[in-house]
Parts: structure tokens; sequence; C-alpha cells
């Protein structure tokens, strides 16, 4: 059995995965095996496609490899079947968890869960940070928009501006950007955010989170005229 994936945007990448003659084991161009392509200065990642005639089989067989990287790979392809994403949501390795979350074809129950993940209190490097699970899931144009809502009343506005994600660089933990306005910056540009909250976040001391919350698409210009006239 054949797997349409479902329309992938524009920014999810480009086909960069070849196989081997005579084998079902893909892998990205210039590298062992399938990771997380990172992407330009917009951040996130670039999830592979262009898998048109992976069988089942063959998603179901990365999909359990002891290797992350081959799981990860199963996990951003758009064509991988819901229940293979569903259980890779689960996966112990952070990067596939991301893989699932940046896939535009992650069934809705787990990009709602991936979205309330708790990021880690440190991460390796500042180059982690995008890649996170939450991140990556506030960021798919088909996250729920209960799961947005439920993430933005999780905290209070002073939580979130207190949410901090150290790094270590070196032998030293500095402490990076805040964790909150990255979040509430997604959420601020995901056009699944109800519009209650868009009007709130048009009040945010950011103006990164504002501009995107005016800009949404998903705030109605009367709601914007309304908000700009008692405001």
């Amino acid at each position: 059995m054949f797997y349409q994936a479902r329309a992938a945007p524009a920014y999810l990448g480009t086909p960069v995965l070849m196989a081997r003659p005579g084998s079902n084991q893909y892998r990205a161009r210039g590298s062992k095996a399938p990771a997380l392509i990172p992407a330009g200065p917009s951040g996130g990642i670039f999830v592979p496609h262009g898998t048109t005639g992976v069988t089942y089989n063959t998603f179901a067989a990365a999909a359990r490899d002891r290797d992350c990287h081959r799981r990860a790979w199963a996990a951003a392809q758009p064509g991988c079947p819901p229940e293979l994403l569903s259980k890779l949501a689960r996966d112990r390795a952070q990067t596939v968890r991301s893989a699932v979350a940046a896939n535009p074809s992650c069934p809705p129950d787990a990009l709602a869960r991936l979205a309330l993940e708790d990021p880690p209190n440190v991460i390796s490097s500042r180059r982690d940070a995008p890649l996170l699970p939450a991140l990556q899931a506030v960021k798919n144009q088909y996250c729920p928009p209960e799961a947005l809502a439920r993430l933005y009343h999780s905290r209070t506005p002073e939580e979130w501006r207190g949410a901090k994600l150290f790094a270590i660089i070196g032998r030293r933990m500095v402490t990076r950007d805040s964790w909150g306005a990255q979040l509430l910056l997604c959420v601020a540009n995901n056009p699944n955010t109800p519009q209650d909250i868009l009007l709130e976040l048009l009040g945010n001391p950011g103006q990164d989170i504002r501009r995107a919350a005016a800009g949404n698409p998903g705030l109605s210009k009367a709601a914007l005229a309304m908000w700009q006239l008692t405001h």
C-alpha cells in the first residue's frame, strides 16, 4: 500500500532523499543517515519530502529502527502513516519528536501533546532551541486551535516573560532569550490561534509579538479596528 502525503507548505523544504539501488533504505544526500536539515534565517527545520511510492513496510521498518536518525527520517515524511506518527510522537529521542511536530501530516492529538511538552531546563547549545518539539508543534500550521489556547493559558503573562532556557556554551551555562517569548511569537504567527488570544497579544510588551498578532490572517480586520479604537 502506498500513502499520499498531505500537501506540504513550501517552507518545509525540497526533496533531499535518495535511495541506494536495490535497497529500501533512504538517506539525506551527502550524509550517512537522514536527519533534520537546518533551515535558513527564519530558523526551524526543513522537513524532507518527495517520498512518493514509499511503502508502509518501509515506513514501519524505519520507525522501529534502533538508529534515531532513521526514525527521524520516517517522522519527517508527510507521507508517513498517521498511526506511525502517533507512535513516533512519544519517541525517547527529541530529534524524532521534533520531526513529528514539524510534519504537516502529524495527527492533531499528537500535535496537541507535543505543543504542551515542557522544554528541558538546559540545552546543549543555542542551536538546539529551534528544534525543541514544543516550538516545532506551535509553528505547525495544522496545530489545533484548542492546543494553542491551552498552551497560551497555561501561564500568566509574568510567567511567560520569566520563562528562560539555558544553554551550555563550552563549559559555561548562559541564559538564552526568553523561552516564553519564543513560544508566544509562534502562537502569534499561527493562523489557527483563536481570535481572542490574538487580541490579547496585541497588547504584549514584545514588539515582534504584537506585529505578528496584528498580521495574523486569523484576526479579522473588524476586530483589529475595534481593538485599535479602544486602546
